[in-house]
């Protein structure tokens, strides 16, 4: 299903942080970085491109009943730094996310990339942006933690995001073919946490 024929989805899904885009000029910088015949050299990118992520790293959920279906979500923004390389942009493809919970008991291991024409269940996309004047792309994204996630037995339950640039670029092993290959990565980790006011809320399995 696809995420962008559901506007109720997108709408759902637009992060409270997110900016409205600024507006680029058809400069010829502009144009010289979305030239396809301009050289893109993976292997230096990999040393000088820079990827980001803003996301928060903790919540606490307050007088949260046993049994009762609430969710949490986190939004999260990547951005994929290239001025050492603007013809980076050109040759992006997509971000890929993976969302990993450290919970041995209910595991959970889901990647998704933003090209990708299926919602997951964990794992929701904005479509991404280029601002070749600025030399950034920029895809914003919500991690979605149901209930079934929480700690319910006390402490922190903790979780990894892995998010990844992807490079549609010619195959160094063969000439003349291309492939995706992954780019710079950053990891975030946070936590959640239940918690009770004075009220006392009683917590179970």
């Amino acid at each position: 299903m696809n995420q962008a024929r559901y506007p109720e989805i997108q709408k759902a899904l637009l992060p409270p942080h997110s900016q409205t885009p600024i507006p680029s000029t058809n400069s010829s910088f502009e144009a010289l970085v979305m030239d396809h015949s301009v050289p893109f050299d993976y292997q230096s990118f990999m040393y000088t491109g820079r990827l980001i992520v803003a996301m928060e790293s903790h919540a606490d959920i307050w007088d949260v009943f046993p049994g009762a279906s609430v969710t949490r979500y986190f939004d999260g923004t990547a951005e994929l730094h290239a001025i050492s390389q603007p013809s980076a942009l050109m040759h992006l493809d997509s971000f890929e996310i993976t969302f990993q919970s450290c919970d041995p008991i209910g595991t959970v291991n889901e990647v998704s990339t933003s090209s990708s024409s299926q919602i997951g269940k964990y794992i929701l996309f904005e479509a991404p942006e280029r601002n070749p004047n600025a030399c950034i792309a920029v895809c914003r994204f919500r991690i979605v933690v149901p209930e079934t996630l929480f700690p319910w037995n006390g402490g922190r339950a903790q979780f990894r995001v892995v998010v990844r640039a992807l490079f549609n670029a010619y195959n160094p092993e063969r000439p003349g073919t291309r492939m995706l290959l992954p780019g710079p990565e950053c990891v975030h980790h946070f936590t959640v946490q239940l918690r009770t006011s004075r009220r006392g809320l009683p917590f179970g399995p």
